[in-house]
């Protein structure tokens, strides 16, 4: 589990937006993670098309062009809903929820801010970018005190984590246990259209 920095260790970091490539044998894991949820996505995405039947073009293309993640799921759930039994609707819904905590590790994956130190040659330094946008003003408002502004800095500090390459292989490994989950659940509907596809 990613852990933050030691209170009051002072560090050299580099978030420079090419800071990461230093670490190619820690940063492959996020290029796996982001494949493995496109395994996610595509799965649900072919289902929902077996589901729909002959509606599936109209139903996918509606799919495709939701824009946020929010409404392809409840897309999804809608038509799960009026497709599947109630067994096979609960046992869906667990893994939607599975899906939802695995979005959680992707998002940070993805839309994290990656980084280096040389005390921490072996992993990599995350933090959420979105939050030194939101101090941005603070910032602003303190540009003639220097002790305010290293005060706002040293807060920010302590969101930052130290991942291990154990960390990231974990992440990938979840994201992966929960697609086989969806995959076996979705064979029912989704195999049958393999095998007459030749896929």
């Amino acid at each position: 589990m990613p852990q933050p920095l030691p209170h009051g260790k002072p560090i050299n970091f580099d978030f420079r937006q090419d800071a990461c490539l230093e670490r190619p044998n820690l940063t492959r894991y996020i290029v796996a993670i982001c494949m493995s949820w496109n395994e996610i996505e595509s799965r649900l995405g072919i289902f929902l098309a077996a589901l729909m039947g002959g509606e599936a073009k109209t139903i996918v293309s509606v799919f495709l062009a939701l824009r946020t993640d929010g409404g392809k799921k409840a897309t999804l759930d809608t038509v799960a809903e009026l497709k599947l039994s109630p067994d096979d609707l609960k046992e869906f819904q667990d893994i939607q929820d599975e899906i939802a905590k695995r979005y959680k590790d992707r998002n940070k994956a993805v839309h994290g801010a990656w980084g280096i130190s040389p005390e921490y040659p072996d992993d990599l330094l995350w933090y959420d970018h979105r939050e030194t946008i939101a101090m941005f003003p603070d910032l602003m408002l303190r540009l003639s005190s220097s002790a305010a502004r290293t005060k706002l800095l040293d807060e920010q500090r302590k969101s930052i984590r130290v991942y291990t390459e154990q960390d990231l292989v974990d992440i990938n490994s979840r994201i992966q246990t929960t697609y086989k989950k969806l995959e076996t659940f979705t064979a029912r509907w989704v195999g049958p259209l393999f095998e007459r596809m030749k896929v």
